[in-house]
């Protein structure tokens, strides 16, 4: 479920007699830097243009989206009398417990996912709804599972290259009929591309939080979708998107679905009784 440093300083000699070295070695290095940065851009815009197979049609889709947006109050209010800690720990917290291991999330992600977690389900069960390892590649399923527990659930996503992104879902996975946008304010994408953990929150520029239909889900728009998985949970797309200001969220624009997982929260009470995945 996005769709990611600093140049160095330059170093400057100077001359003993009237400095000329040093501002025809500033030219040089001046002009150095602008060529680089021409073919950096020259370079990003040939990547962009080669992915317009698949994630050019979704571009138009992110575009023209009826402006039909639903956001529930409730989970809306609750949450905003509660308060988010910081992205970043200064220490690692104590995690919940997991009804099963994941294929995708590992120890560090987790923790830096927990920590971004709202206050109202942070000691709460993480419950393993959906997998494609073990139910079966089909969006449909996922919705179906999703009705074990109310929302917030955790969509995790992996691509072959290893990057790991998805994004935390403020409301019931329920398709709709037509184009019509769900959530709300305090939902987020995430990425560990390049081995760098990152979280983007709505940026207030749209309220195109996420899309549940039966032939794909899609979380933000504008620009592009942040993240696009489309029925059969084989193929996706992410790429710069106004909702949450992600850049692309996987290694590619267009990628190749390794494994998806569907999360859920559940106070330990309700687990003990073993009365969730029956």
């Amino acid at each position: 479920m996005s769709l990611l440093s600093s140049p160095n300083n330059s170093s400057r000699r100077y001359s003993d007699h009237d400095g000329t070295e040093s501002e025809d070695q500033d030219s040089e290095a001046h002009a150095a830097t602008s060529s680089s940065h021409v073919s950096a851009t020259d370079e990003c815009l040939s990547a962009r243009k080669a992915s317009v197979s698949y994630s050019g049609s979704l571009k138009q889709w992110a575009h023209s989206v009826d402006e039909d947006v639903d956001v529930p109050n409730s989970y809306n209010s609750r949450l905003h009398s509660k308060l988010h800690q910081d992205d970043v720990p200064s220490a690692s917290p104590k995690l919940p417990p997991m009804s099963e291991q994941s294929v995708l999330l590992s120890e560090s992600l987790r923790v830096f996912l927990y920590t971004s977690m709202p206050i109202i389900i942070k000691d709460r069960h993480w419950i393993l709804l959906y997998s494609t390892v073990k139910h079966g590649i089909s969006l449909r399923t996922l919705y179906r599972k999703s009705a074990a527990l109310p929302d917030p659930f955790l969509l995790v996503a992996g691509d072959f290259h290893g990057a790991v992104f998805g994004g935390l879902l403020t409301a019931p996975l329920k398709p709709t009929a037509k184009r019509k946008y769900l959530g709300t304010n305090e939902m987020f994408v995430f990425t560990n591309v390049n081995k760098n953990p990152r979280i983007f929150r709505t940026t207030g520029a749209n309220r195109y939080y996420m899309l549940c239909m039966n032939e794909a889900i899609s979380f933000g728009g504008g620009e592009h979708f942040a993240l696009h998985l489309d029925e059969d949970l084989l193929n996706g797309s992410s790429g710069s998107c106004d909702t949450f200001g992600s850049p692309c969220l996987a290694t590619s624009m267009d990628f190749t679905v390794a494994n998806v997982e569907l999360w859920g929260f559940a106070h330990a009470s309700r687990y003990a009784k073993g009365d969730l995945l029956g």
